[in-house]
């Protein structure tokens, strides 16, 4: 049916889930939008949005997981609803009632000759509750890559479909700062051949792949969230050949531009799971040696750390750092690693502090921070007392804010 007509089954007190990053439906976020004054009373669920979110209209209730940019205003004055749930948690909320689910929105590619649609860039947690919601309405899109591994839906599956020819939502690679790339150096030493990589997006993760291209570093699987980088690796041979059957990356998202959609589409090389997969300790910690790298905005004197919060406003969401951290840990060999800056950008803050703010939830806890790098270098510090921590944790701080640190270990 047309697009105004699906969006026209949706009734006000409808609680409606809208897919995340690339596989965005933008053209149903916009026809919410142009729907608003009808749609009065309606609940949307979303993760994270690379749209500017039209349908945050007066009488639309809107709740996310993470935030990005253009909500976090909203969400500090309370007029957007936030959850801080970890990624592996938000389709059990919604398959338990915990939190409602009428309609579940999918971006889908056309039907193939057996009628199964792909989610291509995104089956995180759109796959697993298009399974279970009562009904489902997917924007089909030609630009829609087809991609392996666990990411179709049957057209008996889906209730309403709309056809919409649009570019996907894209996410522009990060630049390379200097800082950022002497981090990924001190990241790349920990990185052997053979290691089922996860490191998420920024600048950071940027450096780290880039210079895993130039290295000898080979045989590496990617692994969460997918990237143009990808492709870089592939083209520079290192990343695992596939001869056993296995593929060299699995992935519940794909933040990147069509390049990063074009190397998916029919590449058995790249498979795309629902987060029930790919955020399951248990699946991560079957990878021997799964290497983690997950960035911060703090790191206290314990280890403990902050990922999303800062002076009070929500900045992120917890996200998978946590599940990723915890199968680092039950993987022979793996390690679980903060990367960040030392400082921010003008210098003048340290981001390894004494101790979080007060505001601050800690996301990581202690028992679970293993390396913590830097531009100064990096900290082991599984097996290390309090004060052998800290003292670890200081060496990898800024040099101007080191004695600052001492004097509040005492």
């Amino acid at each position: 049916m047309a697009l105004a007509e699906a969006v026209g089954t949706l009734e006000p007190t409808s609680a409606v889930l809208l897919p995340p990053g690339a596989g965005g439906a933008s053209a149903i976020e916009r026809e919410i939008a142009r729907q608003a004054d009808r749609l009065r009373g309606l609940d949307v669920y979303s993760g994270l949005l690379l749209s500017d979110y039209p349908f945050l209209q007066e009488g639309i209730r809107y709740t996310t997981w993470h935030v990005m940019p253009p909500v976090r205003k909203a969400v500090s004055e309370g007029t957007v609803r936030f959850l801080p749930i970890r990624g592996s948690q938000v389709s059990q909320l919604f398959r338990s009632g915990r939190l409602p689910l009428d309609v579940a929105v999918v971006h889908v590619s056309p039907p193939d000759g057996d009628g199964f649609c792909s989610l291509g860039t995104s089956t995180s947690y759109p796959l697993t509750l298009a399974r279970s919601a009562p009904t489902v309405i997917a924007q089909v899109n030609p630009r829609m890559p087809r991609v392996a591994g666990d990411a179709s839906l049957h057209i008996s599956e889906i209730d309403w479909l709309t056809e919409v020819d649009e570019p996907l939502g894209e996410h522009a690679r990060a630049a390379i700062t200097p800082t950022a790339a002497t981090i990924g150096d001190h990241l790349a030493a920990l990185i052997p051949s053979g290691t089922t990589l996860q490191a998420g997006i920024g600048a950071i993760p940027e450096a780290l792949l880039a210079n895993l291209c130039n290295s000898d570093i080979g045989d590496l699987r990617i692994y969460g969230m997918g990237v143009d980088a990808i492709v870089a690796l592939a083209e520079a041979g290192r990343l695992r050949s596939g001869d056993d059957g296995q593929p060299s990356a699995l992935c519940a998202e794909l933040m990147g531009t069509t390049t990063l959609f074009d190397y998916a589409d029919g590449n058995p090389a790249l498979e795309m799971h629902p987060f029930d997969t790919i955020l399951d300790p248990a699946h991560i910690a079957g990878f021997e040696g799964f290497v983690s790298v997950n960035s911060a905005v703090q790191v206290d004197l314990m280890g403990q750390a902050n990922v999303e919060h800062l002076g009070g406003d929500q900045l992120s969401g917890v996200g998978g750092g946590y599940d990723f951290a915890q199968g680092a840990w039950l993987s022979p060999g793996g390690k679980c690693i903060i990367a960040m800056p030392s400082t921010n950008r003008r210098g003048d803050v340290s981001r390894i502090v004494a101790r979080l703010d007060p505001t601050a939830p800690v996301a990581v806890p202690r028992h679970f921070t293993q390396y913590v790098v830097t531009e100064h270098g990096g900290a082991d510090l599984a097996g290390l007392g309090l004060r052998e921590r800290a003292e670890a944790l200081i060496a990898v701080a800024a040099p101007q804010f080191r004695d600052e640190l001492t004097d509040s270990v005492g």
